[in-house]
């Protein structure tokens, strides 16, 4: 039976470690951890275009085109057998998967939280790590100085009510010590829009 462990409960964000076998994550490292898989992505700070500190690419059921991103790909066998795990394990849905692959401890994601609104009511995200260790930050917007950090180990999933997003923001903070690349499978159930689907034609 997994156990969520790691930090000090926060409702709504359950850390689990050792969801993944060692033999799943070699192949989606194999086929994913190489900067060739992915592209550069634009994110929107206070109304201004900036590119990400990170490579990004997704992958879904039909292929779309959000904002800012290069359009999504279908799933490649490993992620789809990782899709159907962790949807298994967890009794969750997927539809939708964004890659983020942190080359070094210089790439980083900054404070933020997701949109809810581009999810289906009722779904959760699924953040799964491969590759070195990383810090996951969450704070509330109420107590910002009150962050808790912990760290997300290969093969471990941390799971996300929508509903949190309203009440806090996380990050994966940069490293002052060289760094291994990582790379997190955030795996969503989307809407899908038909600017979505207009914007990959």
């Amino acid at each position: 039976m997994i156990v969520s462990t790691a930090f000090e409960p926060i409702n709504g964000v359950s850390y689990y470690p050792a969801v993944v076998d060692d033999s799943l994550c070699e192949r989606v490292k194999t086929a994913l951890m190489d900067a060739n898989a992915h592209s550069g992505a634009d994110i929107l700070i206070e109304g201004v275009r900036h590119p990400a500190p990170r490579l990004v690419s997704s992958f879904s059921d039909t292929v779309l085109g959000l904002e800012g991103m290069e359009s999504s790909r279908t799933w490649t066998p490993e992620l789809a057998e990782l899709r159907d795990l962790v949807a298994s394990v967890f009794s969750l849905n997927f539809n939708y998967a964004l890659a983020n692959l942190y080359r070094n401890g210089d790439d980083y994601t900054g404070w933020h939280s997701d949109k809810a609104a581009l999810h289906l009511d009722g779904s959760k995200i699924a953040i799964v790590s491969f590759g070195a260790p990383r810090r996951l930050s969450i704070r509330s917007y109420e107590y910002p100085k009150d962050a808790q950090t912990f760290t997300m180990e290969e093969g471990s999933v941390v799971v996300m009510d929508l509903g949190v997003q309203a009440t806090h923001e996380h990050s994966v903070p940069k490293e002052e010590n060289p760094t291994d690349p990582r790379m997190s499978i955030t795996l969503r159930k989307l809407h899908i829009l038909d600017e979505y689907l207009r914007q990959s034609e």
